[in-house]
């Protein structure tokens, strides 16, 4: 699209404002002669300084100019209001002026403030070691690393106050398995889902909105806006996503997109966890599935 130069942004900009005070005028004058206070048009024209012509056309019915041009729009002013709103939300959304003032335009409560984000684990897979072992050796304390484990995703919440949602944890299958979930009294309100490759996708993202986080946050909530701050994962700014969590009464707040690892508990809470989840599943027996 071609910029407009700063002396025709000033002349279109004086157009407008001219425009739009004709039509104030206009308004204004119709009003009088329908309030009674001009006996003929003729007097309500003079008295606003308006062609005896325009106003009249106006008064029996003729459209603006801008009106009149609207069924040649592709989108109605209707819409394109709605399509403004849409947009500006999006941009607040994306990037805020300041956390402070989006808790304050929206009046959310440090109880009502919430972080999500993804982390993946590798089933059966311990903390990362080097090994020397002839190839052909039969000790079988011993295995090769295989190299092609499975992923597993989780989805996890943490809130400024309280404790958190459950966690929602995505297997790498298309069907789920009964066997999977024996024996997990821990982890009874647990969301279990599936993917293609075990990650988080466009239909699992409104999923773990509406069955972990809204599920669980929204009697603490009292009908107030909550804060979710999450980063710019496609899954996270799809218009179904985004849709949902509006009609919810959430804020989402997009971090920069794939740099999460540099903002938050990935560089602090985040590091120190890590190497002990990947310690636990090497404390528990191997099993078939």
């Amino acid at each position: 699209m071609t910029s407009l130069s700063p002396r025709k942004k000033v002349v279109r900009a004086h157009l407008k404002m001219e425009r739009d005070r004709k039509e104030q005028q206009i308004q204004a004058a119709l009003a009088d002669v329908q309030q009674g206070a001009f006996n003929t048009i003729t007097a309500a024209a003079d008295y606003h300084d308006l062609p005896y012509k325009t106003l009249w056309n106006r008064a029996k019915g003729r459209k603006s100019r801008s009106e009149a041009f609207q069924g040649l729009q592709t989108l109605s002013p209707g819409s394109e209001d709605i399509l403004v709103q849409h947009i500006k939300k999006q941009a607040d959304f994306g990037f805020p002026v300041t956390p402070e003032k989006t808790i304050a335009d929206f009046k959310i409560l440090p109880e009502n403030i919430y972080n999500m984000d993804e982390t993946g684990f590798l089933i059966g897979y311990s903390q990362s070691c080097n090994i020397i072992m002839p190839h052909d050796s039969k000790n079988k304390r011993f295995r090769a690393h295989p190299g092609n484990r499975e992923t597993i995703t989780v989805i996890e919440c943490i809130g400024a106050r309280g404790p958190p949602p459950p966690p929602m944890v995505i297997f790498s299958r298309k069907n789920h398995m009964q066997g999977w979930y024996h024996d997990h009294d821990v982890a009874a309100d647990w969301v279990f889902a599936t993917s293609p490759k075990g990650w988080t996708d466009d239909n699992l993202a409104p999923e773990w909105l509406h069955n972990c986080f809204d599920k669980h946050t929204r009697e603490k909530a009292h009908g107030n806006y909550r804060l979710l701050i999450l980063d710019g994962h496609g899954s996270h700014v799809t218009i179904l996503f985004i849709q949902q969590a509006w009609e919810l009464r959430i804020v989402c707040l997009c971090l920069p997109p794939h740099a999460t690892h540099l903002l938050l508990l990935d560089l602090q809470s985040e590091t120190r966890l890590s190497p002990h989840t990947r310690v636990h599943p090497s404390t528990k027996p191997n099993t078939q599935r």
